[in-house]
């Protein structure tokens, strides 16, 4: 539709030119702010400065925006508590972005419990800015940098593993990559959960220590109640325990 009211021989009418400034202006914002998606966007690339992290322009860059910032994070303690995380569980939050999550895990751990990574360095930066003028720094989280999911050396033997709305964003390579890195982090039984798993086929857990062990759909959360809408595709959840 749009494409042919620009062939047509009215189009000079339809983009004006201060119209023109102020459409490649938004658009251009939009983009910055990850609320449009073109094929070579990356989510590595986004960048936040000082007065973004301020006003809290980071939250408009997940799902949910502001309006669900809370309740969306809140349920990601939910759910691992449910599946038996504990304040003496270690946990490793892997693509834990600027800790809409984080926040509610690190409260509820014990010190040194919570270790997060993410690709995104100015992310990560915004995590560290979140909790250094929290509380929440004295319970001594860890925030990393990570690519391709290597993780920083001596970060063993956790006792869970999340993935909240990550791999789903990534291609084969990367989730390569996730399951030849992560499991090796984890104890014998420990276990990972990764969020949006549609995508997941058993032959990723070839020759790795490492079973799918358990999935979860609608009929044990209720998810709209929660702040998603019916649309996006949280479920299946995956369940996968590290021998």
């Amino acid at each position: 539709m749009i494409g042919e009211r620009l062939r047509s021989s009215d189009w000079r009418r339809f983009v004006r030119p201060a119209r023109f400034v102020r459409l490649v202006k938004g658009i251009s914002h939009r983009l910055r702010l990850g609320g449009l998606r073109p094929w070579d966007w990356r989510y590595d690339r986004v960048r936040l400065s000082e007065n973004e992290i301020e006003a809290e322009g980071y939250k408009n860059l997940l799902g949910g925006g502001k309006e669900q910032w809370v309740r969306r994070g809140r349920f990601q303690l939910e759910f691992l508590r449910d599946r038996g995380l504990e304040t003496s569980s270690r946990l490793l939050d892997v693509g834990c972005g600027p800790i809409r999550g984080g926040t509610h895990f690190v409260e509820f751990l014990d010190s040194g419990n919570y270790h997060g990574v993410d690709s995104n360095p100015d992310f990560v930066h915004t995590a560290r800015r979140i909790l250094s003028s929290s509380p929440l720094k004295l319970k001594n989280p860890s925030i990393e940098v990570s690519r391709d999911f290597e993780l920083p050396s001596g970060w063993r033997r956790f006792d869970f593993g999340l993935a909240f709305s990550v791999l789903n964003h990534c291609g084969e390579d990367q989730r390569t990559f996730f399951f030849r890195n992560v499991p090796g982090a984890m104890r014998a039984g420990g276990r990972i959960y990764i969020s949006h798993a549609y995508w997941f086929q058993e032959s990723y857990l070839k020759d790795r220590p490492i079973d799918l062990t358990r999935t979860f759909g609608p009929r044990e959360y209720d998810l709209i109640a929660r702040g998603w809408g019916p649309e996006e595709k949280v479920f299946p959840i995956i369940e996968l325990t590290v021998r």
